[in-house]
């Protein structure tokens, strides 16, 4: 009884994240959970003591954090509009938060994607162009391409 408890409570707690995604991309800011088939929802969560960005299936199945191993956390997830790639912002790098891109069908994060001039903090907020060939985010509180 306490690991179906257990279940449902984290259940919620996706659904909870997904459902404020959902309505905060609607108002055209925010992160897009869904892939482009809605085959997978991506989402940002803590846990095991670390923060990170999580993949699931809409139907609950196959929940797995995207690449453990990665030095630092990954977070705030975008999908691009082909639902191929997820660009993220890190945290926790040694100092820079650069922009990672994840490739969902050979499973594997490549970055950083823009070159640090200075300062490389605060790259957040990271959204595909609707062609999906630039990304935009902001840095130090400016809008970069």
């Amino acid at each position: 009884m306490r690991k179906l408890t257990g279940i449902v409570a984290l259940l919620i707690a996706v659904m909870s994240i997904v459902l404020a995604s959902v309505m905060t991309s609607a108002s055209g800011s925010g992160s897009n959970p869904f892939e482009g088939d809605g085959a997978w929802i991506a989402y940002q969560t803590f846990r095991d003591g670390q923060e990170g960005t999580w993949l699931i299936h809409a139907d609950g199945t196959g929940d797995h954090q995207i690449d453990g191993a990665f030095d630092g956390s990954l977070i705030l997830p975008n999908w691009s509009p082909d639902g191929s790639t997820i660009v993220m912002t890190s945290r926790d790098t040694g100092g820079s938060e650069p922009l990672y891109e994840y490739d969902l069908a050979t499973d594997t994060i490549s970055g950083p994607l823009f070159p640090c001039r200075g300062r490389c903090l605060g790259d957040d907020e990271p959204i595909y162009s609707p062609d999906g060939t630039k990304v935009a985010y902001t840095r130090d509180g400016r809008i970069e391409w």
